[in-house]
């Protein structure tokens, strides 16, 4: 009997200790994150980032737009996000699991796509697959949670 009791507290143990690890990308997303510039900035492809490099103004002008940037992903699928200058955009966020793609989509209805590279409850690392015009200047872009 005594052993019994040790292999039910054992796997209960482990249980719930999977159940812990187990949570879902949904419920990791929620709350507020905060752009790493400096790590997304080691990511840049090669000929952005000559071109920032080379050019004073466009790297002030990414740098004022990136730098201190703010995502909010709330529990119930509202997205906002704050601009280093104060200015917020909003939205409504999805996730794919299956597929790893996070979705956002502007009161317009516009829609930008991002592969999760990572996602846990510390760390954010996104690679925009948006068919806009253009390419993104980083080519992941990292956040950490506030």
């Amino acid at each position: 009997m005594k052993k019994l009791l040790q292999i039910i507290f054992l796997l209960c143990f482990t249980f719930s200790g999977m159940a812990q690890n187990n949570t879902n990308k949904k419920e990791q997303l929620i709350g507020a994150w905060s752009l790493d510039y400096q790590k997304s900035l080691t990511k840049m492809d090669s000929v952005p980032k000559m071109r920032f490099n080379s050019n004073t103004r466009l790297k002030t002008r990414i740098e004022e737009s990136y730098k201190g940037r703010q995502l909010v992903f709330s529990a119930n699928g509202d997205f906002t996000q704050i601009q280093p200058d104060g200015r917020e955009n909003s939205g409504i966020w999805t996730i794919v699991e299956s597929e790893n793609t996070l979705t956002i989509t502007s009161p317009e209805g516009q829609k930008f796509s991002f592969q999760i590279i990572k996602l846990n409850n510390n760390h954010l690392v996104l690679k925009s697959i948006s068919t806009t015009k253009g390419k993104p200047y980083f080519k992941e872009i990292y956040y950490d949670k506030m």
